[in-house]
């Protein structure tokens, strides 16, 4: 069993993007005074836009953060803005995702990420491996296929291959992205994942998300007795890459599952038809956003100033509102005030460009 920490965080929902700014720096020092007593105790997180409010806001957090980072123990993954919404986006947004995740990465930390990693979001769209592999992504990881009401997903591991033929090593969790560590479900999610496909090496992500305030001491102590070998399941912390890279060589020799789909999520549907609004001004600042860029470099043969500031906050507003809690309308009422006034400025920016 491969033990790794993880708090995943929504950047609005019941709250708002200013709350979770605050949330996220107080998970961090959380993990950072864990990292300090266990040494050998692993995390992951996703989010470029969560790293720079922490930059901004709390740098000195930042800093101790960065030092985990270089020494190899907090791991970031996903590459992308945020954990977006995998269907309503358009395919320019999707890599938009990618490319200003991982150059926020890559600057700031030295990191090349390429694990893709959306456990929450609302479903993923067919032509999203294609879009991954030329974003320089390997695998993907997700766990809320569990969800489904209807039919049950029948793969754990499987290769996802879009209509172009890219195709992506994709890992759907046995448990959640929040366990607890406990022993009978490590077992109990142990056999699913023998018996279905054969595998013995679990990924166990453990720890509260949200304002849960992260990964508990007592569910490191759990974790070691397998770690240390009191246990009749062998256990080690690790990153979600080794075990990913572990997970890819031992199946190399097997037949492993192919999906030429999207990936549909059951539970959800009715986010296709609520908040209205805020579909709308993604879809028109999309628009609005790709012209400009196209209007500006051909205004830079004439002698224009091209206007990457300004693109660049515009962009990063429109990624954050892609959020999967955002996007589909499953937030409270201030997350879409906070929303419109955000596209507002997206459209006085872009309108004047």
């Amino acid at each position: 069993c491969y033990f790794l920490g993880h708090s995943h965080l929504d950047a609005a929902w019941l709250w708002t993007f200013k709350e979770t700014a605050e949330v996220f720096r107080d998970t961090c020092e959380t993990i950072l005074k864990l990292m300090e007593k266990y040494q050998d105790f692993c995390f992951c997180q996703s989010s470029a836009q969560y790293y720079k409010w922490l930059e901004e806001k709390h740098p000195e957090t930042f800093d101790k953060v960065k030092k985990r980072v270089a020494e190899g123990r907090w791991e970031i993954v996903g590459g992308t803005w945020v954990e977006p919404d995998g269907n309503l986006p358009s395919g320019e947004s999707f890599v938009r995702q990618f490319l200003y995740g991982k150059k926020y990465f890559k600057e700031r930390f030295g990191v090349n990420i390429n694990i893709c990693w959306m456990p929450d979001s609302f479903g993923f769209a067919w032509t999203l491996p294609q879009i991954m592999r030329k974003s320089g992504i390997e695998y993907f990881l997700t766990q809320k296929m569990l969800w489904n009401d209807t039919s049950v997903f029948p793969y754990y591991v499987f290769i996802w291959t879009a209509p172009d033929g890219s195709s992506i090593f994709a890992h759907q969790t046995v448990g959640k992205y929040d366990e607890t560590v406990i022993e009978t479900r490590i077992t109990e999610q142990m056999n699913q994942l023998k018996s279905r496909q054969q595998i013995d090496d679990l990924l166990m992500l453990f720890g509260t998300g949200d304002h849960g305030g992260g990964v508990t001491e007592d569910m490191i102590t759990r974790a070691m007795e397998f770690v240390e070998g009191n246990k009749p399941i062998k256990g080690k912390f690790s990153t979600a890459r080794h075990y990913f890279d572990v997970l890819n060589e031992k199946t190399r020799r097997k037949k492993i599952p192919q999906i030429n789909d999207e990936l549909y999520f059951q539970f959800h549907r009715g986010t296709y038809t609520t908040q209205a609004r805020v579909k709308k001004n993604n879809r028109k600042a999309e628009c609005l956003l790709e012209t400009a860029e196209k209007f500006s470099a051909l205004a830079r043969k004439y002698g224009s100033v091209y206007p990457t500031k300004e693109l660049k906050e515009a962009w990063q507003k429109l990624l954050l509102n892609q959020f999967h809690d955002v996007l589909p309308g499953s937030s409270i009422s201030e997350v879409y005030k906070d929303s419109e006034e955000s596209f507002e400025n997206i459209f006085s920016s872009i309108n004047s460009i």
